[in-house]
């Protein structure tokens, strides 16, 4: 009974979870701490022609950010993130 209340919803949640990826993409692409940002959304990701021809305009909710100054630089990201979810 629970599986087939969450598939009720399930296109509006994977919708939102889309559409919330390519605004953090968006927002976070021209950060001058960001070393590469990987999001087919994104018109200048390099697989961007090939997945709208897959996904059409819902690219996923996954993102891979590399940021300047490795594994501190992320840690610091992650607790940053976590601070500012309330």
């Amino acid at each position: 009974w629970l599986t087939q209340r969450g598939l009720e919803t399930l296109d509006v949640r994977m919708e939102r979870a889309s559409a919330t990826a390519f605004i953090l993409a968006n927002h976070f692409q021209n950060h001058p701490s960001l070393r590469f940002l990987d999001y087919p959304g994104l018109a200048s990701d390099k697989s961007h022609s090939v997945a709208r021809s897959q996904f059409g305009n819902r690219f996923g909710n996954m993102m891979t950010l590399h940021l300047q100054g490795g594994v501190a630089s992320a840690n610091r990201f992650i607790a940053k993130t976590r601070e500012a979810i309330p």
